[in-house]
């Protein structure tokens, strides 16, 4: 947590009017709009930071505007418009310094979200001590606020991490990825691979799987917020020999486990064939039509090549009709190994 800053501004109010007062010569203010200019699953860093104001006259939604900025000049948001009036009016207009207080939240729904404040503090001409002062006050006040809400958001995102970990009654007969049902939120089902020894990166997850190092996607109905398919993709290959090879590899596993798929295609369409040194150009263009099927417990698992990679895509039977989702990918038409990744798949 940082101790002090420190801060230059031309702005200067008459030295007359210092009450000596540190809530008179200081006031606090909601930011708006954080979510549009901070991103909360890259933003890691919460803490008292130095900022000013800067008024908008031009801006053309809002000549009333008064954005805020870091005193690293990367844009926070803005003043909230019911708090608008009163800065105006304790800022005589002008831009002003100020201490940027971000926390993270869970709001009534369970999402995780930003909420931050200003204090904006009058600068006297010649007083630098004087508002450095009253900085140090409200960054120790700050600080023990920042504190307790740390500790509340860490107990709340673990207790809902937790929730999301138990299973429900209902999870049986769907098909399971790493014992995972392929069933309820995606946050849920996101939340149970992860558990089950995959990192998050973001938008994927990724770890091993089959004897591959994968990304997962975990997909649904986004506006109804239900899972039917979890997609399985393997790194880029840089021969053809290669990624051919891992693809019989997991097929080779699938046919032990679960027997002869129910569809399966190995060829290419005009103007390519396999032979001619361009089948990963092949794979790029969707032309290569290497692909299997299997009925497994609760739905069905495909494997292709595609764009140089394996790809795995496990589809609910359940959730798929239920959601009525009819999208599939393109499935082939005319146009001894160490398995110790078995129990994997």
């Amino acid at each position: 947590m940082k101790s002090s800053i420190s801060l230059s501004f031309s702005v200067a109010f008459d030295k007359n009017d210092m009450t000596g007062d540190m809530d008179k010569d200081s006031l606090e203010a909601r930011i708006s709009g954080l979510s549009f200019y901070v991103d909360f699953d890259n933003y890691t860093e919460y803490s008292i930071e130095g900022g000013y104001l800067k008024t908008e006259p031009n801006n053309q939604h809002d000549p009333n505007a008064i954005a805020i900025f870091h005193e690293s000049g990367k844009h926070i948001g803005y003043v909230s418009k019911e708090c608008i009036l009163g800065v105006k009016k304790f800022t005589d207009g002008d831009n002003a310094p100020c201490l940027i207080y971000i926390a993270p939240f869970i709001d009534k729904e369970g999402e995780k979200g930003l909420k931050g404040v200003v204090r904006i503090f009058r600068y006297y001409d010649g007083q630098a001590g004087y508002v450095n002062n009253m900085m140090e006050h409200f960054i120790n006040v700050y600080a023990l606020k920042l504190k307790d809400e740390l500790e509340e958001f860490e107990a709340k995102i673990h207790e809902k991490y937790e929730s999301l970990l138990t299973d429900s009654p209902d999870d049986e007969g769907h098909i399971t990825f790493k014992g995972v049902p392929l069933n309820g939120s995606i946050e849920k089902v996101r939340a149970k691979i992860m558990n089950a020894g995959f990192d998050n990166d973001g938008e994927s997850l990724t770890g091993q799987f089959a004897g591959l190092k994968v990304k997962i996607y975990v997909g649904g109905n986004e506006e109804l917020n239900h899972v039917y398919s979890v997609i399985v993709v393997s790194e880029q290959e840089r021969s053809w020999e290669s990624l051919k090879s891992k693809y019989l590899n997991v097929r080779e596993l699938y046919m032990r486990k679960y027997g002869n798929p129910t569809t399966d295609s190995r060829t290419f369409c005009d103007p390519y064939y396999e032979g001619d040194g361009d089948e990963l150009e092949a794979t790029e263009n969707q032309k290569c039509l290497y692909s299997s099927k299997f009925t497994v417990p609760g739905g069905e698992v495909s494997i292709f090549i595609i764009n140089r990679s394996v790809m795995f895509n496990f589809e609910d039977a359940i959730n798929k009709k239920l959601l009525g989702e009819d999208e599939e990918y393109e499935e082939a038409d005319d146009c001894d190994e160490d398995y110790d990744a078995y129990d994997d798949i």
